[in-house]
């Protein structure tokens, strides 16, 4: 059998020797690239014969399944994980001296892109970046993406305390007082208390009291409520009218204050937990927590409520969080709950007496928290805000041909995750690209040298492609972008090569950068 290797400067002169030496019709088995140019391994014609004669019928395996949904769902998690790894890695090459990427700023290592990647879900799920660190130091070894994000959800749960058994909250009897701001749902949620207490126990051990004279019609909002369960109500204006009205309930087995409502920064808080804390019973301070709020401000609510109002230990014993079903960061509350070591008693979905009321559990409470559906926020925080000025940075100083390249990538990072293999098997430059992203950071200067690398080793390996030309079939579709409420018009360029019309390469280019 006659095989032989013709090395050469570049493919066409390969080609060349391999015409002359064995004849058009030569078959070439094999070509790469090597130090000095390009080789090709080829065979004469006349030989294919023997080798056919010889050659064994191909038996194709048998098909794979079908992926689940469950597998389908975990693989576009990756992918998208990928994209904004990748787009945060790009934002981290343009960004200015001085400016740190995300991942640095927040303590999660670059070089771990699962862990970036838990890092941003569970940040974006309204949880803080100080407990989400915490978690991944101590994430176990060897997980993969859904083995990750199942032990996070696990550890979450096993935070954030709960009642677990309402009998323990009802049996006790005494005075139970909600307490919080202002619409934050105090008396919905008394009577939604209320009624669970009346089917349990009936009508005749329970009362209910207002201390709100503040807010117009807030008692008879709630002496509706009592009547329909046939539970007494009455209202109190001060510390001595309370002791009075719970010394005339004595005989009930328990006793529900809706307080009046007061802002962390109410300077007459003070006195609202001093005037419970006189009465001669012992009172469970309750307090609504508006799942709706920002982290900063439930931080600083709880704080209040159980230090700056009570310094002589009165403090709460627990919480209810309210409007679930207004929530699109449900995580915030629960870290609070968590940094607070906090209890939850109940968790409020919606404004329905007494059905929108359910006894707090922490596994569902974590899993809402990531269930939650969300949408681009047009408030973003401060990392994202950085890579945003970094952007606009770059298009200022015009850095040149570097940044359409970059910003190319970004745009058909959707796609990275099918063509990561292609690109690794096809050697269209993508090895040196790699290599080039560990010197990423470099000023514009640095920047135009990578750019103009890259283009010459994909020029270099085109050639062993294309016999003279590289043909591009263009067109503009609208494309769903995330983030942007109406598609936006895009560029789709298939490079074909002339040889054989095999692809080359894809782009997808925004067509305002398309020239």
């Amino acid at each position: 059998m006659s095989v032989a290797k013709f090395v050469a400067a570049n493919g066409r002169e390969a080609m060349r020797q391999v015409r002359e030496a064995m004849g058009p019709d030569a078959v070439v088995l094999s070509n790469r690239t090597v130090e000095g140019g390009v080789e090709i391994v080829a065979m004469r014609d006349t030989d294919l014969g023997s080798v056919q004669a010889t050659a064994q019928v191909y038996v194709p395996p048998a098909p794979a399944p079908a992926p689940e949904p469950a597998a389908i769902g975990d693989l576009r998690g990756e992918l998208q994980s990928m994209r904004a790894m990748l787009e945060r890695q790009l934002a981290g090459i343009s960004a200015a001296p001085g400016v740190a990427p995300s991942a640095a700023a927040h303590g999660v290592a670059e070089s771990d892109p699962l862990r970036e990647s838990l890092f941003e879900w569970m940040v974006g799920a309204g949880f803080s970046g100080q407990l989400a660190r915490t978690l991944l130091v101590r994430l176990p070894l060897g997980y993969d993406r859904p083995a990750a994000m199942g032990w996070i959800r696990k550890e979450l749960a096993s935070k954030v305390p709960v009642l677990g058994d309402e009998d323990s909250l009802f049996a006790q009897g005494g005075v139970l007082a909600l307490v919080g701001p202002t619409g934050v749902g105090k008396t919905t949620t008394t009577a939604k208390l209320a009624a669970r207490f009346v089917l349990r126990h009936g009508a005749n051990k329970l009362a209910l009291l207002t201390t709100d004279s503040f807010r117009i019609g807030a008692h008879e909002q709630l002496r509706i409520y009592g009547d329909i369960l046939g539970v007494p109500v009455h209202a109190v204006k001060d510390a001595a009218d309370l002791r009075f009205a719970l010394a005339a309930m004595k005989d009930k087995h328990l006793v529900i204050i809706d307080t009046v409502g007061m802002g962390q920064r109410d300077r007459s808080l003070s006195e609202q937990i001093a005037m419970l804390a006189g009465v001669p019973a012992p009172v469970q301070r309750v307090l609504l927590l508006n799942g709706a709020s920002h982290g900063d401000t439930l931080n600083e609510v709880v704080h209040a409520y159980r230090h700056d109002a009570a310094p002589d230990g009165g403090g709460i014993d627990g919480c209810i969080i309210s409007k679930l079903d207004e929530a699109t960061h449900l995580g915030s509350v629960l870290d609070v709950v968590i940094r607070h070591r906090l209890p939850v008693f109940y968790a409020s979905t919606g404004q329905r007496v007494p059905e929108h009321l359910e006894l707090a559990s922490s596994t569902a409470l974590v899993e809402r928290a990531f269930l939650t559906p969300r949408r681009g926020s047009v408030f973003a925080d401060a990392d994202a805000a950085r890579r945003a000025a970094a952007v606009a940075g770059e298009e200022a100083s015009a850095r040149g041909g570097a940044t359409d390249v970059l910003r190319s990538l970004t745009d058909s990072a959707d796609a990275l995750g099918q063509c990561v293999a292609e690109l690794n098997g096809a050697g269209l430059g993508f090895d040196l690209a790699r290599s080039l992203w560990q010197q990423r950071g470099a000023g514009a200067p640095a920047l135009r040298a990578m750019s103009q690398q890259v283009r010459e080793a994909v020029c270099r390996d085109v050639t062993r492609q294309c016999e003279q030309y590289v043909l591009a079939s263009a067109a503009t579709l609208q494309v769903a972008v995330p983030g942007r409420r109406s598609p936006q018009p895009m560029q789709h360029t298939l490079w074909l090569a002339d040889r054989n019309g095999m692809p080359l390469a894809a782009v997808v280019t925004p067509t305002g950068r398309a020239g």
